[in-house]
């Protein structure tokens, strides 16, 4: 029943718009296996240009290899691949859509100790006792420096920012609602037949602060759905052939 519990919070968090990062490997994961492998471009040929514009703000070209080196489960051979690059792209214009939102609230700050952690952190994610070189080679394959590397996460940790404010603090989960999700997700598992109802309510005891979890971020992934939605409507997107 946990591993069910595991699988469904790994989905959660993949499907999280402000991460952006996990749904869009999994997508990356289904374009690679149609388009094969591509070898990747060296970086000093990679030549600047503008993908987007998002209410005259620019995506350009370098962004988007950047942030597809920033992704774990992406590997090199993918940066420069058409359809990877597309998927990046639309990852790009959602989040300027949510930043110039952010924009308007200017209790929304990012510290430069906030920063150095969160890049610490991520650099950890890529690096191991066996590759402790793995997060700077694929850096330097795209020319992303320490100044842009800052900026990238900056940006990501505003986006976090203000989906806590704008949606997650706003979210209820009642009692009929954990309890409706036990009864679907996790009593029909195998391991769950048979129990007593003091069993199975035990069993949710146990699970429920998990459940409210789970709960939690699909109300708001479906609130920053809908704000998206509503944002695209109302902004000015161009994208560029490319």
């Amino acid at each position: 029943m946990m591993e069910r519990l595991r699988d469904r919070r790994s989905w959660i968090a993949a499907a999280r718009a402000v991460a952006f990062a996990g749904a869009l490997a999994s997508s990356l994961a289904g374009v690679s296996a149609q388009s094969g492998a591509v070898k990747p471009a060296p970086a000093a040929l990679v030549i600047d240009q503008t993908t987007a514009r998002v209410n005259g703000d620019l995506i350009l070209k370098s962004e988007i290899l950047w942030n597809l080196a920033l992704l774990k489960n992406v590997a090199p051979s993918q940066f420069w691949d058409a359809k990877t690059q597309d998927q990046m792209l639309r990852t790009l214009i959602d989040q300027r859509l949510i930043l110039l939102e952010a924009a308007k609230l200017p209790s929304i700050r990012v510290s430069d100790e906030e920063v150095a952690k969160a890049v610490s952190e991520l650099r950890d994610e890529f690096n191991s006792p066996d590759d402790p070189q793995r997060f700077e080679r694929r850096g330097q394959l795209v020319g992303l420096t320490g100044p842009r590397l800052n900026e990238i996460v900056r940006a990501r940790l505003r986006i976090t920012k203000f989906v806590d404010f704008r949606f997650r603090t706003f979210v209820v989960v009642t009692e009929p609602e954990m309890q409706r999700y036990f009864d679907t997700e996790l009593r029909t598992a195998p391991e769950m037949q048979g129990l007593t109802e003091a069993a199975l309510k035990a069993a949710f005891e146990a699970n429920r602060g998990t459940i409210e979890k789970i709960l939690i971020e699909e109300k708001v992934n479906a609130a920053i759905d809908t704000f998206l939605e509503e944002a695209r409507v109302r902004a000015e997107i161009v994208r560029l052939d490319t």
